[in-house]
């Protein structure tokens, strides 16, 4: 049983490296393209008044009062347009108001599962909108 599993985890471990066919590369998965994708991502959050540093992509809404919302600092007077969407690309929650907050519910109030969900920020009174978007996991 041990010579099974070690089999299975080699060739689970080997498949990327394309023992069994072609493997391809993305641009992400070269650092100066990284650091590329985060210089662009800073440059739209400064235009949208917002420090990407400081979009959280973890929160725990279990109701113990640490973390328990998706929250960014924004500046007075900037509208967003703040969506929330499934990974298969289901817009479960949207707002459009001067706060960017989340806790963990969807459209309708009701919690939605834990994983991971995709976030797109852009600012409502902008003609040709530039924003931010990436990952927040929720654990519950």
């Amino acid at each position: 049983m041990k010579i099974k599993a070690l089999v299975i985890l080699l060739l689970i471990c080997l498949y990327p490296f394309g023992l069994f066919g072609q493997f391809e590369f993305s641009t992400a998965d070269f650092p100066q393209d990284t650091m590329q994708m985060s210089a662009m991502a800073l440059a739209a959050g400064d235009s949208l008044g917002l420090d990407a540093a400081d979009i959280p992509n973890v929160f725990t809404p279990n109701g113990d009062n640490l973390n328990d919302y998706f929250e960014v600092e924004t500046p007075a007077g900037k509208v967003y347009d703040f969506r929330i969407f499934t990974r298969a690309g289901t817009q479960i929650y949207q707002s459009n108001s001067p706060r960017i907050f989340w806790d963990g519910r969807d459209a309708a109030g009701h919690e939605v599962s834990a994983g991971i969900y995709y976030y797109v920020i852009e600012l409502s009174e902008d003609s040709a909108p530039k924003g931010l978007n990436g990952f927040v996991y929720i654990f519950r």
